[in-house]
């Protein structure tokens, strides 16, 4: 659908500018802000008239809103505000550290408070770098966060030592079949 998009600029000088560039054939969107600091607002919001209660969980499979950071030369702020259907509104704010590119960051659900994320109205993307930054992102969309795997030191034991007990077992199963 349609995006509205804000580029505010300050502390400026008139030999550099500050740029923001859609990419719509790769797919990107580009900040650029030189040497000024600059915030950019996008917002989602059906040119004014709402989006109509879309819904953000994907009927319960999504608990998050994804960013995948293509590139940044420095650190940032980036925050998600969400209004709901109600007109509840909920902000999070992540720190995107420098040179994170690649990754993606997850903005869960359950951090914007009460708001209803299968009846979504509007959502607003900000951007706050405290320095000049060069900044890229390719998606934003609802998806699931990954459920780390974490080795755990008693998982290790229950692991090895299942080990020992089959391989003491094979030894007396290799015994039996000699004698």
């Amino acid at each position: 659908g349609s995006r509205n998009l804000t580029l505010t600029v300050t502390n400026q000088t008139t030999a550099y500018n500050t740029k923001l560039d859609i990419d719509t054939t790769n797919q990107i969107a580009l900040l650029d802000t030189f040497r000024g600091k600059s915030s950019t607002i996008f917002k989602w919001d059906g040119n004014g008239f709402g989006l109509g209660g879309q819904d953000l969980t994907n009927g319960g499979q999504h608990n998050s809103i994804a960013l995948s950071n293509e590139f940044n030369d420095q650190a940032l702020d980036l925050t998600f505000t969400v209004t709901d259907g109600s007109s509840v509104t909920g902000s999070r704010t992540l720190p995107i550290p420098k040179d994170s590119d690649g990754q993606t960051f997850y903005f869960k659900h359950s951090d914007f408070g009460g708001v209803n994320f299968s009846n979504i109205n509007s959502i607003t993307m900000s951007t706050s770098p405290s320095n000049a930054v060069d900044f890229g992102f390719k998606v934003v969309q609802s998806a699931q966060v990954p459920v780390p795997f974490e080795f755990s030191p008693s998982l290790g034991i229950v692991i090895t030592g299942g080990f020992f007990g089959l391989n003491m077992l094979k030894k007396k199963y290799q015994k039996k079949l000699e004698v």
